[in-house]
């Protein structure tokens, strides 16, 4: 046979074999297209609860469906040229030495598979266990949380952290067990990418893991509950919701202020809902008045200031405190409750409260000077009734006590 027709027939050879190369590249293309569709159905019909996630998690699924038949095509690729090399003289002896090499490098592979195998088996048992664990104790708190079941150990309120903080511990309790048995942990590569990974979160997720122990640490110890009317610090308001790392809170002015909860944790709390329980809040306003105008007269026109401001309870009855006689005044403090399902903001309640108090000071020429109160100025700080803005608004309980201003008055002389 001669040098030309041999060469003509590993030419022939060569394009029959990149023939076949081509229609398995079409098949594993359509094979690969059919499983996105697939995958995609699965996923849409199986996962219903996680459809704000399916985006992402698809888009993940498919990465590594491209990386598989990506391996396939390299070793097709790798096959067609072995193949290629042996079918000419001149790379014969090359030919068969890649295949040697790629049998070996092939086996090698194969053989790790086969090994980790049975490990990835026991790796997959765990992960199944964890989550059926799992599920069976979401699904007994979430009882819990809708009280549908009451159990000693833990309130409806604490059910939803306890069940994220309970799975959490369980996922990672599972991935410590399961560890050994993943494939290539026993390798130094990846025992070192594991070492520096846990190196970088332990330096970086101190401050994180600190809100998480001080927002778990807060919802345990009861020190605050959503709905309930705080002062943390400066910051006042309703608490909206206690999360891992910040306590959210509404001031009632259209503002809403994220305080991290080790913030929290590290500062006094002021509870204003917790004495009267339920949906009974204490409101609270102070004054300073000079030593020159009776206390008794004080104390009546601060509960007058009460008994109009609409909403206020009268069970509990308001009161008044002498919290403290200063230098130049002494500190009065009005003490009410009301009912935050009937007025619905504490702000707003506040503000009329306060209005009603600067109203009847000024009707009966009481000067408030707070809260620096130091000498009676020349003239009274008073504000004229004809500069007034408008009628102090009605309420039903002053129907029957209209000359209640005048009666404090002087109740409050005679006392004197």
């Amino acid at each position: 046979m001669s040098e030309l027709l041999k060469l003509a027939i590993s030419l022939a050879w060569a394009i029959l074999g990149a023939g076949v190369l081509f229609l398995l590249y079409w098949a594993l293309g359509q094979l690969h297209r059919w499983l996105q569709q697939r995958l995609g159905q699965w996923l849409l019909h199986r996962h219903g609860a996680l459809a704000q996630y399916l985006g992402q998690l698809q888009y993940l699924l498919n990465g590594f469906l491209r990386l598989f038949f990506l391996a396939f095509y390299l070793i097709l690729a790798a096959l067609y040229l072995t193949f290629v090399l042996r079918q000419f003289d001149f790379s014969h002896a090359l030919g068969v030495h890649f295949t040697q090499w790629l049998k070996l490098w092939l086996g090698r592979i194969g053989y790790q598979v086969l090994v980790a195998i049975p490990n990835l088996l026991v790796a997959i048992l765990i992960f199944i266990t964890a989550r059926g664990i799992v599920h069976a104790n979401s699904t007994l708190l979430r009882r819990v949380e809708r009280q549908q079941l009451r159990l000693p150990w833990i309130s409806a309120d604490l059910a939803a952290p306890t069940r994220q903080i309970s799975a959490l511990l369980i996922w990672l309790f599972a991935l410590a067990l399961a560890y050994p048995y993943l494939p290539g942990s026993s390798s130094a590569t990846f025992q070192g990418v594991s070492v520096l990974a846990g190196l970088m979160i332990s330096l970086g997720g101190q401050s994180v893991v600190g809100q998480a122990l001080a927002g778990f640490s807060l919802l345990y110890s009861h020190a605050l509950r959503p709905g309930e009317y705080v002062t943390i610090g400066s910051i006042r308001g309703t608490v909206v919701k206690i999360g891992m790392f910040a306590t959210r809170i509404h001031t009632g002015t259209g503002e809403e202020v994220s305080i991290p909860n080790s913030v929290v944790f590290s500062q006094p709390i002021r509870n204003f809902s917790r004495e009267g329980g339920g949906n009974q809040h204490v409101l609270q306003v102070s004054v300073s008045i000079g030593y020159g105008t009776p206390w008794r007269q004080v104390h009546a026109l601060l509960l007058e200031a009460a008994a109009r401001c609409p909403g206020l309870l009268r069970d509990p009855a308001p009161y008044v405190l002498q919290q403290a006689l200063s230098d130049f005044y002494v500190e009065y403090t009005l003490v009410a409750a009301f009912d935050i399902d009937v007025l619905g903001s504490h702000a707003l309640t506040l503000s009329a409260l306060h209005g009603e108090v600067l109203d009847i000071f000024n009707e009966n020429g009481v000067q408030i000077m707070s809260p620096h109160y130091v000498d009676d100025p020349v003239s009274p700080q008073q504000v004229a009734s004809e500069n007034s803005w408008g009628p102090t608004p009605p309420h039903p309980t002053l129907s029957a006590s209209a000359g209640l201003s005048s009666t404090a008055r002087s109740n409050a002389h005679g006392l004197s």
